[in-house]
């Protein structure tokens, strides 16, 4: 994140099932900065970022000091983002699953399904979670890509 934005500043992050093939990472990027350029809230210019983690996570952040989101705006970003469904080979993801890397591969997970493969030993708890519901630069700071351990009281496992 070669950026910086106040801690404050709200954060969306959209995973790809499949991930996103490195040849179409440029053009999503490009069309998410086509995006950007008009995205408005009641009028005013938002000014945020955006940037691919992982080749699995697209992800964008508002610059709060400048204007917050409201909720017509934050549709219009579900809307683009459900747009980009048209390119191929690209399947958005489950946003209501824990997102675990395991070696160079994600796996996305039911609660259920995470504890059952705590249990069996499939994953451990040094394995990286991705939480998706982070909602601002400061969590996604603190929270981005820890070990499961770190996530062991909040998620009752």
């Amino acid at each position: 994140m070669p950026f910086t934005l106040p801690p404050n500043s709200p954060i969306f992050i959209f995973p790809f099932q499949n991930g996103i093939a490195t040849n179409q990472g440029e053009e999503i990027l490009n069309r998410c900065n086509k995006f950007l350029n008009q995205w408005k809230s009641h009028g005013s210019d938002l000014s945020a970022k955006v940037w691919i983690e992982e080749n699995q996570f697209l992800i964008f952040v508002i610059d709060s000091s400048l204007s917050e989101p409201t909720g017509c705006s934050k549709d219009k970003l579900y809307h683009f983002i459900e747009s980009l469904k048209d390119l191929p080979d690209t399947q958005l993801g489950d946003i209501n699953k824990f997102w675990i890397k395991k070696e160079d591969k994600f796996l996305h997970l039911t609660k259920k399904e995470l504890k059952d493969n705590l249990e069996n030993g499939a994953l451990n708890f040094d394995n990286q979670l991705f939480p998706l519901w982070i909602l601002d630069l400061e969590q996604y700071s603190n929270c981005w890509a820890m070990p499961l351990r770190s996530f062991k009281v909040l998620l009752k496992l």
